[in-house]
C-alpha cells in the first residue's frame, strides 16, 4: 500500500500516515507470534496458573472468613437458594388459600357457629378495683 502524502496543509496528516504504518508492523508482528504452537502453549501454562492461583486464594479466603466466623460467597449463595426456595413454597401456599377461599365464597352463606350463648359482660366501670 502506498504511503498517503498529505494533501492539504494538515500538519497531523505525517502523524497518520506514521501511526498506521506502526499499526500494520505490530499487527503482523502479533500475528506470526499468535500464530505459533509455543504461543499456543505458554497461553495454556498461563492460563492454568491463573486458575491455580484463583482457586489457592478462595480457599485462603474462605479458611479466613471461617476463622473471623464471617459467611463465605458458598454460604451466602446457600442462604439465597434456600430463601428463595421458601419463597416459592409460601406462595405456593398463598395460591391455594386464595383458592380455598374463592371455593367459600361460591357455596353461599355459612351456617351460624353453634355453641353456647354468650352473655357475659365485660366489668362496668365502677366495679374495676
Amino acid at each position: 500500500m502506498a504511503e498517503r502524502k498529505p494533501q492539504s496543509g494538515d500538519p497531523f496528516d505525517r502523524l497518520r500516515a506514521v501511526v498506521d504504518e506502526w499499526e500494520r508492523r505490530i499487527d503482523a508482528i502479533a500475528g506470526e507470534m499468535t500464530g505459533t504452537d509455543t504461543f499456543s502453549r505458554a497461553m495454556n501454562q498461563v492460563q492454568n496458573l491463573q486458575l491455580r492461583t484463583q482457586r489457592r486464594f478462595q480457599g485462603v479466603m474462605a479458611s479466613h472468613l471461617e476463622r473471623v466466623n464471617m459467611p463465605t460467597r458458598a454460604d451466602v449463595i446457600r442462604v439465597g437458594e434456600a430463601l428463595l426456595a421458601l419463597e416459592q413454597r409460601v406462595a405456593r401456599m398463598e395460591g391455594l388459600l386464595v383458592d380455598i377461599h374463592r371455593a367459600l365464597d361460591t357455596e353461599g352463606p355459612r351456617p351460624p357457629v353453634s355453641g353456647p350463648p354468650r352473655t357475659r359482660q365485660p366489668p362496668s366501670r365502677g366495679d374495676a378495683p
